[in-house]
C-alpha cells in the first residue's frame, strides 16, 4: 500500500470560503483536493488540533449563553473527522483557546483567562468513546505559575513537558518547559537562556522531541523558525522569508511542515518539507 504523505492523511484549517465571512473549520487532502467543510452556522471556528488517532478535531468557537442571557466567551470543541458530532468540551465563563491533545489522547492544555483574566494554561483529562459517540472531561487543573501570561501550549512527543510561550511582567513571550509531574525543587526551565527568541507564538513540538516550531512576531513581521528543544545555547533556524508566515503544523513524521502564509496578499495554505 502506498505511505500516507508525511506519515498522516488530511490537513485541517480554517476557511471563510463558504460566506466569505465566518470562519469554518475544513479539511483537505495535502494536495488540496477533497475539500469537505465540517463546521457551520453563524459563528467563528478556529485552531483546529487533530487527535493523535486522527479520528476527532479539536477547535475554538463561541459557547453560547447561560440562562441568564450572559457569555461563555470562547470555548474549546471537538468534532468527529466526517463532522458529526460537534461538542462543547469546557463550557466556561473566559475565553478559552490554543488546544493541544496529550500523545497519548488522554488530555487536552489550552489556554484561558477564566480565573483572574490573565491567561493561563489548563490541562483537563478526557476520555473519547469511539465515534460517532463523543468525549467526556473532567474539571480542568491550572498548570501555569500563576504570574506570568501563558498560551500555546504544546506537548513532548512523550507527554512529559509542556512548553509554553510565557510573558513575564509584559516581556515579550518567550519559550518555557514545564514538566507534567515536577520532583520538589523543580521549576519551569526557560528554553531559550540567551534571550535569543523573544517573542515566540504558536509552539509545535517535532514528533521527535527534538525540535520546537514557533512563529516569531518581530514588530509588523511573522516568520516560522525552529529552535532545538533540549539544547541550552539556542541559534534558532530560520525557514521562511516573506514576512506573512505563522501558525505552522508539522506532518506525524516530522518531514512537513504546513501554515498560512500572506506572501501572495490573500491568506492560503502552503506545505513545504521541513
Amino acid at each position: 500500500a502506498q505511505a500516507l504523505f508525511g506519515g498522516g492523511g488530511r490537513i485541517a484549517f480554517v476557511s471563510d470560503r463558504e460566506d466569505g465571512h465566518t470562519l469554518q473549520i475544513w479539511t483537505m487532502n495535502p494536495d488540496g483536493s477533497d475539500l469537505r467543510q465540517l463546521t457551520f452556522g453563524p459563528t467563528n471556528k478556529t485552531q483546529p488540533r487533530w487527535s493523535p488517532d486522527g479520528t476527532r478535531i479539536l477547535y475554538v468557537a463561541d459557547g453560547g449563553k447561560d440562562s441568564f442571557g450572559n457569555s461563555y466567551g470562547m470555548d474549546i470543541w471537538s468534532i468527529n473527522a466526517d463532522g458529526s458530532g460537534p461538542s462543547n468540551l469546557t463550557g466556561s465563563k473566559g475565553e478559552d483557546t490554543d488546544p493541544a491533545w496529550s500523545p497519548d489522547g488522554t488530555r487536552i492544555a489550552f489556554a484561558s483567562d477564566r480565573i483572574n483574566g490573565l491567561s493561563q494554561v489548563f490541562i483537563m483529562n478526557v476520555t473519547c468513546a469511539a465515534p460517532p459517540e463523543g468525549c467526556q472531561t473532567e474539571k480542568p487543573f491550572n498548570f501555569s505559575a500563576g504570574f506570568a501570561v501563558e498560551d500555546s501550549p504544546t506537548w513532548s512527543p512523550d507527554g512529559a513537558t509542556l512548553a509554553v510561550a510565557a510573558e513575564i511582567k509584559g516581556a515579550p513571550k518567550r519559550i518555557y518547559l514545564r514538566l507534567l509531574k515536577p520532583s520538589e525543587g523543580d521549576e519551569a526551565k526557560k528554553l531559550d537562556l540567551g534571550d535569543n527568541v523573544l517573542g515566540a507564538d504558536h509552539l509545535r513540538w517535532s514528533p521527535d522531541g527534538k525540535w520546537i516550531l514557533f512563529t516569531w512576531v518581530q514588530r509588523t513581521t511573522n516568520e516560522l523558525y525552529l529552535v532545538e528543544a533540549v539544547s541550552k545555547v539556542q541559534s534558532p533556524t530560520k525557514l521562511t522569508s516573506t514576512a506573512g508566515n505563522k501558525e505552522g503544523a508539522l506532518s506525524p513524521d516530522g518531514t512537513w511542515i504546513v501554515f498560512p502564509s500572506t506572501r501572495d496578499q490573500n491568506p492560503e495554505i502552503y506545505l513545504m518539507p521541513i
